[in-house]
């Protein structure tokens, strides 16, 4: 299942159609609106989302979750990004235990 994702950002549009790298049978939620900045981060992102998600869960290019964080805000939530290396992750956001597109966050 392959569907769009897309993201918005007060630089840039773009779309992003990544799939997951060991999940390809995975439920997406659809068109799920967000933004992710900045993008490369060095000590905290700012996720914003415009339909509720209640996780945000990042894990690394080997598919294994290093994070896991509860929504507590309707409108953005602030992840610190300093207790992980430099390199490059996926961001997806959780919605009625559906997972979104993966969001390709670099952290220098």
């Amino acid at each position: 299942m392959n569907k769009i994702l897309t993201t918005k950002s007060s630089c840039y549009q773009r779309q992003s159609s990544l799939r997951s790298l060991s999940f390809d049978d995975a439920l997406y939620v659809e068109e799920l609106e967000w933004n992710v900045f900045p993008n490369p981060a060095t000590d905290e992102i700012v996720v914003q989302h415009f339909r509720l998600m209640e996780e945000l869960v990042i894990m690394n290019l080997q598919s294994k979750k290093i994070g896991e964080y509860q929504i507590d805000s309707p409108d953005f939530q602030f992840i610190n990004m300093m207790q992980y290396p430099n390199g490059i992750y996926l961001l997806y956001g959780i919605k009625n235990a559906e997972r979104t597109q993966p969001f390709r966050l670099t952290k220098l």
